[in-house]
């Protein structure tokens, strides 16, 4: 029997979740084999409407790194035989047999938690293995104790390395992909099963600080925090403190497939033996790897080398050539050697470090490892000292891209930055493409916006000012497309580059994080780098207490006044947003006193708060947390007070008051029942989060007061009290009259007002029999802002919740029904602007003016 998933009622479920584990070892290879060449079909290079349709779908699933990369790749590799041998050209024989160490009789006890927290923060939407099955539905599982014990159960078999011979050759295999290069070669993309790297992610995760203290200090791959950053930092303190000094970076010939086994099980007896059971088991035979060459099916044998997609595959290489890179620092004291995986830098004199090359290269050719010196490069700061010797490695004195960060001379520094700024721009062209505003927006700022930050964080400020300016101008220019404007003005914008809990949209300019996050960056060198490194201690100390330099001026005007420099320095990890944050802080209050009007003033404060903005947050994953695009739109037109297209003829309320393009009489106005509607919309919403909690309550009960006819929105028991509780639900606007202008000086001022007036109203209301009622207004304001006791409500509920497995899950919960409010809220706003502008014309089609919108 087989496993297999299926879908029900809108969750990943199976047909038979209470199956023993025993049932996942009975699959054997020729079933999968003929399951795969009769299900699969070929798989053509996708079309541009398929590529963004396909965006799309991983954007609703919430994967939306898969989603940018998707939309700026250039697609699959044909299902050639062509193809076909370039890929086993990239999995290279072994040229003797595989020796296999002893087993280990102590091996790794696999934790619950640890396996349980893997699973649960395992990325959705992943890459299925050759069976179908993903991380959703191994999730399934826990939701019932006996499933989630035969989970567990497997994954330790899996983990001990007891597993039967068949077993072993389904979960060492993998599901092949080939990815076209831009030079004509191909990239092997290998899917292995989702149990087995479930498994090996706990692994990970359980013994991450022993990795982490093991590789200390050469490689800084595996469970080094920032790991690239302390490289090129420590590269430029060197080259800063030995002026005549240069760096050799090596470049290994497809590296992690042919590093050689029988050496990365040799090492893996001496550092880890609890894992060498678990690490024999899957690579102590010949992997297959299965293509799809248009509808058959062809393995190809992987001999040598780790499994890609195995989340231990950059442990085992980095554990490889652990003690190769050890060898040759103890044997070249004059060098120094530093590594992230297969990136190998030697620093030092130029006579030093050709002799420790050879010496990396013999050592690397030993363990099937061939540098390409023509791939290679040196970079000489000084002219002093010529570079001789290396006659096929082309040497640059200008700079060179170290680890995808520029380091050299200001000018190669600046322009490298720019050229790169300049190579984001095709996922910007795709997103104006993309048909879905609220997709594209979160792809926008998860995916464009922060996609130079690594410069910002390695690259002084001064020298990223070109590519800061080329890099806002196309966010900003691709923001203003969406929104439907060739341009906006400076102070929507600055509003736009806000946090979106200061009521922006989380565009955050380059521009505005390049000192911060240089800062950050540094912060955490200056303090890693020295225990590493105790010889570095001079060149840190030097670099802090100097009164000029780069590091000296960002900090200078980075750290606000009345802080102290070390106050930031030895809590690094949350420099650059505790910095990032007093900026933005700085900036909206400097919006509150530049804006043009009290009105606008009041509207930016009511965009603030927790849960103001969670619609942007949202992904669209199901139809409740969607905005179609012109809901979108107008809920960011009205965010940042930007004008609400109307037809000339539109200039008088059929109630006689006067039409603005601010859309504030449009959402207010009586007439028509637009806020009846929103009220009713909220209401349903705020039931069916009782209703999801299992809240007893009812809807507007009659007869509910004894002194009068009013009905209050919901009647909710409180397991607390004891008693039942009074919701009653409102929306207020921070520009009406009873509380305009003091909403522009004070945040939440209409909500906080609207709060009092229910409080007053139903003080004088009593149940029978004399008892006081017991009232919570849930008041939102029309731009986001939540009242104060809607929000403590809110969060009384999440404290409630529990996980499928009876874990707290308060910080989930408020997530989720805080967008679904949001969310809900600007769905409001929207039908009743809409439906407005409908009743003021004799045609009523609301398609007609959602057209309208979109042609201005």
């Amino acid at each position: 029997m087989i496993l297999t998933p299926m879908v029900r009622g809108g969750r990943h479920g199976f047909r038979d979740v209470k199956v023993r584990y025993q049932k996942f070892l009975s699959w054997n290879w020729s079933d999968l084999l003929q399951l795969n060449g009769s299900t699969s079909k070929k798989t053509p290079r996708c079309s541009d409407e398929a590529r963004r349709a396909a965006t799309l779908r991983l954007v609703r699933c919430g994967e939306l790194s898969r989603a940018s990369r998707l939309l700026t790749s250039k697609g699959l590799a044909p299902a050639s035989e062509d193809t076909t041998a370039k890929l086993a050209s990239k999995h290279p024989s072994r040229a003797t047999g595989l020796h296999l160490p002893s087993l280990s009789q102590d091996s790794i006890k696999l934790s619950s938690s640890a396996l349980f927290d893997a699973i649960r923060r395992a990325p959705r939407g992943s890459g299925a293995g050759l069976s179908g099955w993903r991380f959703e539905h191994l999730k399934v599982l826990l939701e019932n104790e006996l499933t989630a014990d035969c989970l567990f159960s497997a994954c330790s078999a899996i983990a001990r390395g007891i597993l039967p011979a068949a077993a072993v050759t389904l979960f060492s295999s993998s599901r092949l992909i080939a990815l076209p290069k831009s030079n004509g070669d191909i990239r092997p993309i290998a899917v292995g099963e989702a149990i087995r790297r479930l498994t090996a992610r706990a692994i990970c995760q359980q013994k991450k600080e022993l990795f982490s203290s093991f590789f200390c200090p050469i490689q800084h791959g595996v469970a080094t925090e920032c790991g690239t950053e302390l490289i090129v930092h420590h590269i430029e303190l060197l080259l800063q403190h030995n002026p005549d000094w240069v760096v050799l970076k090596s470049d290994v010939r497809n590296a992690f497939n042919s590093i050689s086994r029988q050496q990365m099980l040799e090492q893996v007896v001496g550092s880890f033996p609890d894992i060498l059971n678990h690490v024999a088991q899957m690579y102590g035979r010949i992997s297959p790897l299965v293509f799809m060459q248009g509808i058959t099916p062809v393995t190809i044998e992987s001999a040598e080398g780790v499994h890609q997609g195995d989340p231990l595959g950059p442990v085992l290489f980095a554990t490889a050539i652990h003690s190769v890179l050890k060898d040759l620092q103890e044997m070249h004291p004059k060098v120094r050697i530093l590594a992230y995986l297969d990136d190998v830098f030697v620093l030092g004199h130029p006579t030093d470090i050709q002799s420790a090359f050879q010496d990396l290269k013999k050592s690397f050719f030993a363990i099937n490892m061939i540098i390409a010196d023509s791939k290679c490069e040196i970079y000489c700061p000084s002219t002093r000292d010529p570079v001789e010797g290396f006659d096929c490695i082309p040497v640059t004195d200008d700079g060179a891209i170290f680890l995808g960060a520029p380091v050299g001379t200001p000018s190669f520094v600046a322009s490298s930055c720019s050229n790169i700024a300049k190579s984001k721009f095709l996922l910007c062209n795709e997103l104006v493409q993309l048909g879905d505003i609220q997709s594209a927006m979160l792809l926008l700022r998860g995916s464009h916006v922060p996609c130079l930050n690594h410069l910002a964080r390695l690259v002084r400020p001064e020298l990223l000012t070109q590519a800061a300016s080329i890099h806002d101008s196309q966010t900003r220019k691709t923001f203003c497309h969406l929104l439907g404007f060739n341009e906006i003005e400076d102070m929507p914008w600055r509003q736009a580059v806000l946090p979106i809990r200061l009521g922006g949209f989380g565009m955050t300019s380059l521009a505005f994080v390049s000192q911060p996050a240089f800062v950050a960056s540094w912060a955490h060198a200056i303090v890693e780098l020295p225990l590493r490194f105790q010889s570095l201690f001079p060149a840190v100390d030097s670099l802090v207490n100097s009164t000029t330099g780069a590091l000296s001026n960002a900090l200078t005007q980075s750290v606000p006044d009345g802080k102290h420099i070390s106050e930031y320095l030895t809590s690094a990890g949350k420099v650059q947003h505790q910095l990032s944050m007093s900026f933005a802080r700085c900036e909206a209050e400097i919006l509150f006193t530049d804006a043009p009007t009290a009105r606008d003033a009041a509207r930016h404060r009511s965009t603030k708060g927790k849960g103001a903005g969670a619609w942007l947050n949202a992904i669209p994953t199901s139809e409740v947390l969607a905005l179609n695009s012109y809901e979108y739109r107008l809920a960011s037109l009205l965010r940042l007070g930007l004008p609400i297209p109307l037809s000339d003829w539109m200039t008088t309320c059929n109630c006689g008051a006067s039409l603005d393009s601010s859309g504030y009489h449009l959402l207010t106005c009586k007439t028509g029942g637009g806020p009846v509607w929103s009220h009713e919309s909220l209401a349903s919403v705020w039931s069916d989060c009782l209703r999801e909690l299992h809240i007893h309550h009812r809807r507007e009960p009659r007869h509910r007061y004894a002194n009068s006819n009013d009905r209050p929105d919901i009647v909710a028991f409180d397991s607390d009290s004891g008693c039942n509780v009074d919701l009653d639900i409102a929306l207020a606007h921070p520009w009406s009259s009873d509380i305009f202008p003091r909403s522009s000086e004070t945040d939440g001022a209409a909500a906080e007002r609207r709060e009092e007036r229910k409080k007053s109203k139903y003080e004088k209301e009593c149940l029978p029999g004399g008892t006081a009622v017991s009232l919570i207004p849930l008041v939102m304001e029309h731009f986001g802002r939540w009242g104060v006791m809607g929000r403590n409500f809110l969060q009384k509920l999440a404290k409630k919740s529990c996980d499928e497995i009876g874990r707290p899950n308060a910080a989930e919960f408020l997530d989720f029904w805080r967008k679904r409010f949001s969310l809900q809220l600007q769905k409001c706003n929207a039908k009743v602007i809409l439906r407005k502008m409908a009743s003021l014309s004799s045609d009523t089609s609301s398609a007609k003016y959602s057209t309208q919108f979109f042609s201005h």
